[in-house]
């Protein structure tokens, strides 16, 4: 039996157990996985590697900041309740297995990761967390291709994402996210392509403070690709989002449409460069939250440059609307909804550098500038729209080493920079440091 390298993933933190029916589509997944490797070895020649793989990993995590809390426009800093540590040491400890086989025209792949996440000091947050990945891509003898995908995840909901200037959330909240999409082609060979694509996704919470955060949501795009040439690609595209939050409020649910217009571009000027581009034109309408309806363009652009063999460069700039919104309860005025993110523009930066066959660093820096709202303000005892906006600067380094073929040892660290003018979010920093240690066998 050889042995084979695979990279660690990142793990989502949980709090406690999920739920059975989570972990039951966890492990049917892994199951699948392994009755899909026990069925290959047949289709596979003598000579080939096999197409599988399992491996176990372990990695420890400091959190300074973990729960990401901040300071308000006076100085203020955010409190914590009694009993909860705002640092903290995170242990772990994982099984990774995948599979990555080819079946005449077909090709099926995924993977799996089953983790355990316990935190020294905030016991209360100790639980299992599992992602799981499974794809098929197939073709057919004419011009026919396409692919289907499985995606479970479930981690710990990420402390502050709301980022308001008022409590600090410290409660175990698991976040189970399940996708499925589809795509067909027509026209492999030919300059024209016709697309179609499908996907089914639906969010879950354990908290039930924050079941009317729930939701679920089909999309459906319809377009065509343009290749005039083996550097370039040109594309168009209707695409429909429709969605719903099934427990929004005590008045049902609020339902959503969202329709965009892309045009996309994919352009390799060399054999050391590569640049895509999308841009939309985007609609957002709510039924009942009808403040948070929007328009406007958006879109993204990315370049992957390659100078040298060893070093690889990437930019990407995106500017997407925001879906972020949790109910609150303002007494005689009733109930409404807060939205933390109308709009969101980021740009990303990163650099891997091979230093040898054996050792590999990488550096990254982003910023994401969001625009504020809140369309559930108090102004003048009516409900109104208060505005305002906050800039984060994220910055990483990461080192790998493969002592061998089958091990790998990692260490990151990075930085979160928060500033803001409004009192709808927080200043903050948090610092976080992480190594871990991964054996596979093939």
């Amino acid at each position: 039996m050889s042995c084979h390298l695979r990279s660690i993933r990142s793990l989502g933190l949980s709090r406690r157990a999920a739920p059975t029916r989570g972990r039951q589509a966890a492990w049917a997944g892994a199951t699948c996985l392994v009755c899909l490797a026990g069925a290959t070895p047949g289709t596979v020649q003598a000579d080939e590697p096999n197409p599988w793989y399992l491996g176990a990993s372990q990695a420890l995590t400091l959190q300074p900041n973990l729960f990401r809390i901040g300071r308000n426009l006076a100085g203020a800093e955010q409190t914590l309740p009694a009993g909860v540590s705002k640092s903290d040491l995170v242990s772990t400890t994982a099984l990774v297995g995948g599979i990555d086989q080819p079946i005449g025209r077909q090709r099926v792949y995924g993977s799996i990761n089953l983790a355990n996440n316990r935190y020294r000091h905030n016991s209360q947050l100790n639980t299992p967390s599992h992602n799981l990945n499974l794809a098929l891509d197939w073709s057919t003898v004419e011009r026919l291709s396409g692919s289907l995908g499985y995606t479970d995840n479930k981690r710990q909901v990420q402390f502050n994402t709301i980022n308001s200037a008022s409590s600090v959330e410290t409660r175990r909240n698991i976040i189970d996210t399940r996708r499925v999409n589809a795509v067909a082609r027509l026209g492999l060979v030919t300059k024209l392509t016709a697309e179609a694509q499908w996907a089914h996704e639906r969010v879950d919470y354990s908290a039930p403070e924050y079941a009317f955060r729930e939701y679920r949501q089909d999309s459906l795009s319809l377009g065509l690709n343009y290749k005039p040439s083996g550097l370039l690609t040109l594309g168009a595209a209707l695409r429909q989002t429709r969605g719903e939050y099934p427990l929004f409020s005590a008045l049902g649910a609020d339902r959503f449409t969202r329709d965009d217009l892309d045009f996309s571009a994919n352009w390799q000027p060399s054999q050391v460069s590569q640049l895509s581009a999308r841009l939309s034109a985007t609609q957002t309408r709510y039924e009942q939250d009808s403040l948070r309806n929007s328009s406007g363009p958006t879109g993204n652009i990315n370049w992957n440059w390659q100078p040298t063999g060893k070093l690889r460069l990437r930019a990407d700039l995106e500017r997407d609307f925001g879906q972020s919104a949790y109910a609150a309860n303002f007494g005689l005025l009733g109930t409404g909804v807060i939205d933390y993110s109308n709009t969101r523009t980021t740009w990303r930066l990163r650099a891997d550098q091979d230093i040898s066959a054996k050792i590999a660093l990488s550096a990254s820096l982003a910023q994401v500038h969001r625009a504020l709202v809140n369309t559930a303000a108090t102004t003048a005892a009516k409900l109104g729209v208060v505005r305002g906006s906050d800039d984060t600067v994220s910055a990483s380094l990461g080192a790998r080493w493969t002592p061998t073929r089958n091990s790998l040892l990692s260490c990151d660290l990075s930085h979160d920079q928060r500033r803001t003018s409004s009192a709808l979010s927080t200043r903050m920093s948090a610092a976080v440091l992480g190594c871990s240690g991964q054996l596979t066998l093939q």
